[in-house]
C-alpha cells in the first residue's frame, strides 16, 4: 500500500503526515510499476536502512583485458551479468585483490595455494604489464576510505580527508573486510569445520577479537606469574635446606661452647653473647635494607610523577578549552606538590635533614654498633684468655662463619619471597580468569548458534560443544608422554575422557592439575616417594611406575605450554530435511549445503558479500526462498553477485545491474562494461532479456510451451 494524506479536513492538517519511500532510478511510471512488483524491496513505510559498510566505487587505471575501468556501486544489491568471458569474474577478482581478501583454505592449504596462483596469474597477465593501479572506495559508518593497490606492489590507504599512507594487507583486511567466494566455492566449503566456524564467528568478529586480545594478554601474565611461582617454590625449598643446616650449626656451636672448661663466668657469658650479637646484626641488616628500599621507591615514584600530566595537544579542544586547561592545571599542581613531598621524604636519608626526620633511626643503629664493637673487644680478650681451648674456639669460629653465611642467604631469600608476594594465590586467580575468558567466548558463540538455528529459511541447526576440539592438545600431550614408555592408548584415553566430558574445559583443567602435581614432584628414591592423588590419570590407566616416569620427565615449563593451549569450541551443524527432521550437515548434498550457507550469509549483518555465480552452488528447487531472503538482506549487507540466473537478478530485484560484453565482438575477446543501471531503465531491461533470457522471442516461446 502506498500511503496518502487524509486531506478531508478544511485546514489540511494531515497533509504530508503519512510518508512512503519508493526506490527508483528515474521518476517514471515504469519505475513505479517496478516498485509495486518488488514492494518488499522497493517500498517502505519507515526510513530505509542502508548497510553501514559498503563499497562505493572500483577504479582500474588500465587492464589488458578490460582496459580502464570505473564502476560506481549501489549500497545494496549489485548484479554483474554478461556472457562467459566478458569480465564479470575479473571485476570481482580485481576488487578482492585490492582489498587483500583471502579465501577460506582447506586444512592442508591446497585451495588457498591454487587460488593465490590463479589470482597472481590474473594480476601478472592483465595489470603488471601496464603498471596498473586499482582503487576501491569504501564507506564505513559514512567515513570514506580508499585503498590503492599497485600491481608493482605498493599498498596505501586513505581515511577521510587524510593523505594516503602506507599500510599492510592485514590493515586493509581489518578495516575493510569483505566476505567473498569464487565460482563453486560456496558448495565446496560446506563440510569444512574451519569455514563453518566462520559462519558462527563472523557476526561477532569484533567481540571475538577483543576477547582474543585479552586472552593473549592473559597468556603473558600467566607466564610471568608461573615464573614467580616456580621461583617461590625454589626459594622455599632452599630455605628449608638452609633451616636444617642452621639448626645443625647452632646445636654444634652451643655444644662446643658448653665444652669450654676453666673459663671464668664472665668470659663464658661474653662468649655466649656473641651468638646474640650475630642474631641482632641480622636484624640491623634487615632494617638497613628496608631503608634503602624505601629510598629507591621514593626515587622511582618521583621519576614516575615527572611524567604527569601527559603531553596533550589542547589545540584540538575548541568547545571547552578553558575547562580542559583548568583540569590540566589542577593535575599539574597536584603532581608538583606530590613530587615536592616525596623529594622531602627522600632527602630524609641524607644529612643534615636526616638528623631531624630519621634521627632516631640512624642514631639507634650507631648506638647499637658502638655496643657491638665494645662486645667484640671483650670477646677477643676473652678468647685470648681461653688460649687453652684454641682448637675448640677455632671450630666455633668456622661454624659461626658458616652460620653467618647461612643467615645472610636466608635473609636474602626471605626478602625475595616477601617481594614475590603471594604467587600461588596470584597464579590461581589468573588461571581462573583464563578459564572464564574461554567460558565467555563459548557463551558468545552459543548465542550465535542459537540465532542461526532460530532464523527462518536457513534449514540449519547449530549447537556448540564447548572446548570439544582437542586436536590442538593431542600432539603436545603426546610429546610430553614421549620417552616415558606409556602406551599411546592411554594418552588417547585421557584425551577421549576430556572430549566426551559434559564440560570438556573443566575436564581438561582437572587433568592439568593432576599433571602439575607430577611436574612439581621431586623424586630421589622411588621407594620412599609418595605419589600425589591424580584421579584423572588413574582413570586413563596409568600405573604407579608410569606416573613416576612421567614425573621424572615432565618439566613445569612443558606443563605451562599445555595450560596455555587453546581448546577450540566445536560447532556442530545439522541440515533440516523437513520439520524436526535433521541430518548431519556433511551428509546433505552440496546444493543443500550451499543454499543453507548462502541464506545465512544473506541474513547475517556483516561486510559486503561478494560471490561469483552463486547459482552454480544452489539447489534450484528452493531458489525462491533465496530470492525472498535477498529482499531483506539488502538493508543490512551490501551484495555483489556475478550471475547468469535471471531469478537472482530480476526476482531478487538488483538495485544496480552491470552488463558486461566483449570488447571485440567478432572474436569474443576482451571485456568491457557495456551498460549500468536499474531494471526500471528500458535499456537495462532489454539487456537482461537478451543476456539472461536468450532474447524476448525465446522467452515467449518458453512461456507458450509451459502453457501459462
Amino acid at each position: 500500500m502506498i500511503q496518502t494524506s487524509d486531506n478531508r479536513s478544511r485546514d489540511f492538517a494531515d497533509l504530508g503526515k503519512h510518508v512512503t519511500w519508493i526506490k527508483w532510478a528515474e521518476p517514471t511510471a515504469e519505475a513505479l510499476r517496478q516498485a509495486c512488483l518488488a514492494r518488499h524491496s522497493r517500498i517502505a513505510h519507515q526510513p530505509p536502512k542502508l548497510p553501514s559498510v559498503r563499497i562505493t566505487a572500483l577504479e582500474v587505471s588500465n587492464s589488458k583485458f578490460l582496459g580502464p575501468l570505473a564502476l560506481d556501486l549501489n549500497p545494496q544489491y549489485n548484479a554483474l551479468i554478461g556472457g562467459r568471458g566478458t569480465g564479470k569474474s575479473t571485476i570481482l577478482e580485481y576488487c578482492r585483490w585490492a582489498l587483500c581478501d583471502q579465501p577460506p583454505a582447506m586444512t592442508n592449504g591446497t585451495e588457498l595455494a591454487d587460488f593465490n596462483k590463479r589470482r597472481q596469474a590474473l594480476i601478472d597477465n592483465t595489470l603488471i604489464p601496464l603498471g596498473a593501479t586499482v582503487d576501491v572506495s569504501f564507506l564505513v559508518d559514512e567515513v570514506p576510505h580508499v585503498v590503492r593497490r599497485k600491481a608493482a606492489g605498493d599498498l596505501v590507504l586513505k581515511i577521510g580527508d587524510a593523505a594516503f599512507q602506507a599500510c599492510t594487507e592485514e590493515n586493509v583486511r581489518d578495516l575493510l573486510p569483505v566476505r567473498a567466494y569464487s565460482q563453486k566455492q560456496l558448495s565446496a566449503v560446506g563440510a569444512r569445520i574451519e569455514e563453518l566456524r566462520r559462519f558462527v564467528h563472523a557476526p561477532v568478529r569484533a567481540e571475538l577479537a577483543a576477547l582474543d586480545e585479552k586472552i593473549a594478554s592473559s597468556r603473558i601474565e600467566l607466564r610471568s606469574s608461573f615464573d614467580k611461582l616456580q621461583r617461590f617454590r625454589a626459594l622455599t625449598a632452599e630455605l628449608t635446606a638452609h633451616e636444617l643446616e642452621r639448626s645443625s650449626l647452632t646445636e654444634r656451636i652451643e655444644k662446643l661452647k658448653a665444652s669450654l672448661k676453666g673459663l671464668s663466668d664472665e668470659d663464658r657469658a661474653i662468649i655466649a653473647r656473641q651468638g646474640v650479637y650475630d642474631a641482632e646484626e641480622r636484624i640491623i641488616a634487615t632494617f638497613e635494607r628496608d631503608a634503602e628500599n624505601a629510598k629507591t621507591a621514593l626515587s622511582s615514584s618521583i621519576a614516575e610523577l615527572t611524567r604527569i600530566p601527559s603531553k596533550v595537544d589542547l589545540k584540538v579542544a575548541t568547545e571547552n578549552a578553558d575547562a580542559l586547561k583548568a583540569i590540566r592545571v589542577a593535575l599539574d599542581s597536584w603532581a608538583k606538590d606530590a613530587r615536592s613531598a616525596l623529594g622531602s621524604a627522600e632527602a630524609a636519608f641524607t644529612e643534615p635533614i636526616a638528623a631531624k626526620a630519621l634521627g632516631s633511626f640512624f642514631k639507634g643503629i650507631t648506638d647499637w654498633r658502638a655496643k657491638r664493637d665494645a662486645h667484640r673487644k671483650q670477646y677477643d680478650e676473652a678468647r685470648k684468655r681461653a688460649a687453652a681451648h684454641e682448637e675448640t674456639l677455632r671450630q666455633i669460629t668456622v661454624l659461626e662463619t658458616r652460620l653467618k653465611e647461612i643467615n645472610q642467604f636466608t635473609d636474602s631469600k626471605n626478602e625475595q619471597i616477601h617481594r614475590l608476594g603471594f604467587p600461588e594465590q596470584d597464579f590461581s586467580r589468573l588461571r581462573t580468569a583464563w578459564i572464564q575468558m574461554f567460558g565467555k567466548r563459548a557463551e558468545l558463540l552459543e548465542g550465535q548458534c542459537a540465532k542461526l538455528s532460530a532464523t527462518d529459511n536457513t534449514r540449519l541447526r547449530a549447537t556448540l560443544r564447548r572446548a570439544a576440539d582437542v586436536e590442538p592438545i593431542a600432539e603436545h600431550l603426546k610429546q610430553v608422554f614421549r620417552g616415558t614408555k606409556i602406551a599411546s592408548t592411554k594418552t588417547d584415553a585421557l584425551l577421549k575422557a576430556v572430549s566426551d566430558a559434559a564440560a570438556p574445559l573443566d575436564a581438561w583443567h582437572a587433568a592439568l592439575s593432576d599433571l602439575l602435581e607430577l611436574a612439581w614432584l621431586k623424586i630421589e628414591d622411588e621407594a620412599t616417594t609418595t605419589l600425589p592423588s591424580v584421579p584423572r590419570l588413574d582413570a586413563a590407566g596409568l600405573t604407579n611406575r608410569e606416573k613416576m616416569a612421567l614425573a621424572r620427565q615432565l618439566e613445569p615449563s612443558a606443563w605451562l605450554e599445555l595450560l596455555l593451549l587453546d581448546l577450540k569450541d566445536l560447532p556442530i551443524f545439522e541440515y533440516r530435511v523437513r520439520d524436526e527432521d535433521f541430518i548431519a550437515f556433511q551428509d546433505a548434498s552440496p546444493g543443500q549445503q550451499a543454499t543453507a550457507l548462502l541464506s545465512i550469509l544473506l541474513l547475517q549483518d556483516g561486510p559486503p558479500l561478494v560471490i561469483d555465480q552463486p547459482e552454480d552452488d544452489l539447489n534450484m528447487k528452493i531458489i525462491s526462498e533465496v530470492v525472498a531472503t535477498l529482499w531483506d538482506a539488502k538493508a543490512h549487507r551490501q551484495i555483489i553477485f556475478a550471475s547468469h540466473n535471471a531469478n537472482l537478478v530480476v526476482n531478487g530485484d538488483a538495485e544496480l545491474v552491470v552488463s558486461c560484453d566483449y570488447r571485440t565482438t567478432t572474436t569474443e575477446s576482451g571485456g568491457k562494461i557495456k551498460l549500468t543501471g536499474a531494471i526500471d531503465i528500458p535499456a537495462i531491461k532489454g539487456e537482461i532479456t537478451e543476456v539472461m533470457e536468450g532474447g524476448i522471442d525465446a522467452f515467449k516461446l518458453r512461456q507458450q510451451k509451459y502453457g501459462f
